[in-house]
């Protein structure tokens, strides 16, 4: 009676560690533990310029980003979104609240102009 009931645990166990241990093969994603700095072609990019602590200052500058970016692409359906990109050009040095802000997202070459209304100071495409 016992071996009937020990088969099926065993039995079990060994199909549980099989299942477990096949897993996705990692090693392909190994390149990405380290730093890699790449050099991208020139883009035509909306940006928006803020200044100060970018935990306060970053979700306006991504929500006016993304706001103007939708507009854009209601209109121009080549538009593609791809990832946003972000840089603070001032040293680490300087205190959070004197910080710049440059947030961007890529446009195709063909969009020439942005509409009066939704312009702003703080909104460009460069």
């Amino acid at each position: 009676m016992k071996k009937i009931f020990f088969l099926p645990v065993i039995l079990m166990f060994v199909i549980a560690s099989f299942l477990f241990s096949c897993g996705p093969d990692l090693k392909k994603y190994e390149y990405l533990k380290t730093p890699q700095i790449r050099n991208i072609p020139k883009q035509k990019m909306i940006t928006v310029h803020v200044q100060g602590d970018p935990n306060a200052a970053g979700g306006k500058a991504f929500k006016t980003l993304f706001k103007m970016f939708y507009k854009l692409k209601g209109k121009n359906k080549e538009v593609e979104s791809s990832a946003p990109r972000a840089r603070w050009p001032k040293s680490l040095s300087t205190p959070k609240n004197e910080w710049i802000g440059i947030y961007g997202l890529p446009i195709p070459e063909s969009v020439k102009f942005l509409q009066e209304e939704d312009s702003s100071p703080l909104i460009r495409a460069i």
